[in-house]
Order: C-alpha cells, then sequence, then structure tokens
C-alpha cells in the first residue's frame, strides 16, 4: 500500500521521502527553517556607521556602505536564526540607503534557506529595524569628554606644512589600523602646532609613543585629575608633550669639533654622518634637543658635476662658476648631476644624501 501525506494527500516517492510521516512540504510547513528566535533590530551610529552586533560596536573603517551593512545583518541573523533542521542561509539586502547619513528606518533582506537533508528551500523577507544610537566613541566625541591630549609643537616657531600633513595622515592611518573611528580624536591647530584630543588614555599613550617614535619628537608626560566619576573615583586626564628638535633631518652642525650632517631616523633615533671621517653615531631625540651645536647650514654650496677623469672629478660652484679638483669619491657621481659641499679647513667637503623614510617595520 503507498503511503500518503496525511494533510495534502501527495504519495510517497524515492526521491521525495517523507519525513516523520509528511511529504517534504508540508512538513517544512509545520516546521519552517527560517525561524527567528527574537525579532533582530539594527543599532546603528548615525554620525559614523558603527553597528552594535555580539556585544560591541564594529566600525565601518574602510568598507563600502554596502559591506558594512551586509555584515552586520548576517551578524544579526545568525544570532536568532533558529532552524527546525540543519540548513545553510543566504541573506541578500533587497535596497541600500544611500549617503553616509541615510534616514533610513529599516532595512529588507531577502533570506534563502536550503535544508542541509533534504531538497527543500525556503525564502522570506526580513525585516530589521534600524535604531539611531550614538556609539561609545561619538557618544563621548559629541558630550566633549576626552581622557588625554596630545600635544605637538616644534622648538623652531612653528610646524611646517609638511611636518602637518605627515602626521595627520600618520594619525588616519592610525585610527584605520586599530579599528577605530576618526570621531576618536580630535585635531585642532594652536599657535605653533596642534592639540589632539583623545576619547581614551589608551589611544593618546599609543599614539604619543608611535608619533614619537616615528618622528623624532621628545616627550613629557604629566597628569590631573578633571573631575570625579559617578562611583567616586577620581577622573584624571594625561597630557603627552611631544616637540621637533630644533635640529631636523638635513641640517650640518659642528658635532665634536667635526661637521656632521643628520641624515635619516631610524627606530626612533637620529643619524648623524661625520662628513670627513664619513662615520656615523646616533642620538636620541632628547639628546638631539639637549645639544648645542653650530649650524652650517648657510656654508653649504650647490655644484655640478661637469667632469670626471681617473681619480678627480671636476665640480662647478653653481653661484661664481668657479671650478675645483675633487678626489673622485667611493659613490658614482654622474657628469652633470649636482652635489651640496662645504667647505671645512680650507678644503671641500662634500655632504651625503639624506636617507629614504623608514617605516616601524624596517623596511624602505
Amino acid at each position: 500500500m503507498t503511503r500518503q501525506c496525511p494533510k495534502c494527500g501527495k504519495p510517497a516517492s524515492k526521491s521525495k521521502p517523507f519525513i516523520d510521516g509528511f511529504c517534504t512540504h508540508c512538513y517544512f510547513e509545520r516546521h519552517p527553517l527560517i525561524v527567528l528566535r527574537r525579532d533582530p533590530e539594527a543599532k546603528i551610529c548615525p554620525r559614523c556607521q558603527a553597528y552594535y552586533a555580539g556585544g560591541r560596536w564594529v566600525h565601518q573603517i574602510t568598507q563600502a556602505d554596502k559591506d558594512h551593512l551586509f555584515d552586520m545583518v548576517c551578524s544579526l541573523l545568525d544570532s536568532v536564526f533558529t532552524p527546525s533542521q540543519p540548513a545553510s542561509f543566504e541573506v541578500q539586502l533587497q535596497e541600500l540607503p544611500e549617503g553616509p547619513q541615510a534616514k533610513a528606518k529599516k532595512l529588507l533582506v531577502d533570506v534563502i534557506a536550503q535544508a542541509e537533508d533534504h531538497s527543500y528551500k525556503e525564502q522570506k523577507v526580513v525585516t530589521i529595524p534600524i535604531i539611531p544610537t550614538l556609539c561609545n566613541q561619538c557618544r563621548q566625541s559629541a558630550g566633549g569628554y576626552f581622557e588625554a591630549v596630545v600635544q605637538i609643537r616644534t622648538s623652531a616657531g612653528k610646524l611646517t606644512e609638511s611636518q602637518t600633513d605627515q602626521i595627520a595622515e600618520f594619525i588616519s592611518n592610525r585610527l584605520i589600523a586599530s579599528d577605530l573611528p576618526l570621531t576618536s580624536v580630535k585635531m585642532a591647530e594652536t599657535r605653533g602646532g596642534f592639540d589632539i584630543k583623545c576619547i581614551t588614555g589608551r589611544l593618546g599613550r599609543t599614539l604619543a609613543k608611535n608619533l614619537a617614535e616615528t618622528f623624532g619628537l621628545t616627550q613629557k608626560v604629566s597628569s590631573k585629575v578633571v573631575g570625579r566619576s559617578r562611583e567616586g573615583k577620581n577622573l584624571r586626564r594625561d597630557t603627552y608633550s611631544l616637540r621637533f628638535p630644533l635640529i631636523q633631518v638635513g641640517d650640518v652642525i659642528i658635532f665634536k669639533d667635526s661637521p656632521f650632517r643628520i641624515t635619516g631616523l631610524r627606530n626612533g633615533r637620529y643619524i648623524l654622518t661625520n662628513l670627513v671621517a664619513e662615520q656615523r653615531e646616533t642620538l636620541s631625540p632628547k639628546d638631539l634637543s639637549e645639544l648645542e651645536a653650530d649650524f652650517l647650514n648657510d656654508e653649504i654650496q650647490t655644484f655640478q658635476v661637469i667632469s670626471v677623469e681617473g681619480d678627480i672629478v671636476q665640480l662647478m660652484n653653481q653661484e661664481d662658476y668657479s671650478v675645483y679638483d675633487f678626489p673622485r669619491p667611493e659613490r658614482e657621481l654622474p657628469i652633470g648631476s649636482m652635489v651640496s659641499a662645504i667647505e671645512w679647513n680650507k678644503r671641500l667637503v662634500l655632504l651625503p644624501k639624506e636617507e629614504e623614510p623608514v617605516t616601524e617595520d624596517g623596511t624602505e
């Protein structure tokens, strides 16, 4: 006798076996795959577009808007799906709110479930309401609250445009690498430099350390009480004072009674090259800032290589066009190239090139 589904009357077959006495269709009508343990809701920060999932805020950083929302939907639905049978799920956003400050109140999501042990698919549109909620960082930033300040100054009056741009880019890259929103810091230009207000003390401490090592800055730290928490604990604010030394890469100075050029910065220490002995020494930013040295920058002259014959190189001064015979150095000097030199003890001394910038992992 052929078995029949007690609900729809369809007979059983080898290709369509019954499940608990019912045909596949009727069984999954009573035991659907797309079952939500609770209604999902999306908490999205209206300022930085971070979303709340798994007990933490997930920031957008470098992702496209669609990818960011898709990850959020997957995280939310994974935590609420309770299928009656083992199944795989495919989700797709029906429409995407346009613009970073989208005013959408809900997300419509197409969900397709495929039973793992049966040839059955189920499709459903799930509505996820959007609840605008400021993330922790944006809430603190909006309230003007910050735990640390990084002050960047220079011993030579005012930061150059290049220094300002490099530091701003460095901070932006640091935030991206640390999965923190740009609202975690607030940069304000001041006379001679700028201040970086950091939401957390840990962020301020890390930024100060990385800036000091990368740009060769001296560092001083101070702390003060700025209030009390609801629990009665003192709230402290750390201030990190970073300063560029007066002597910078490219400067030529008299050090240990010899001419030296600051040729680079590596692993947080300045590299000094002896122009006569062609030997290197290193100094910390603190030691360099305390160094009392005479500058020879005004003595630097520019020469053009006009000939190379044997062990002699002829150099032409670009100011008065006088010609000097110079012993051929180890480094290559192509004809027509320009070199810099100073006069020391009545003879010319070539200046070495500045080193290429070095990243923190030591690669150029």
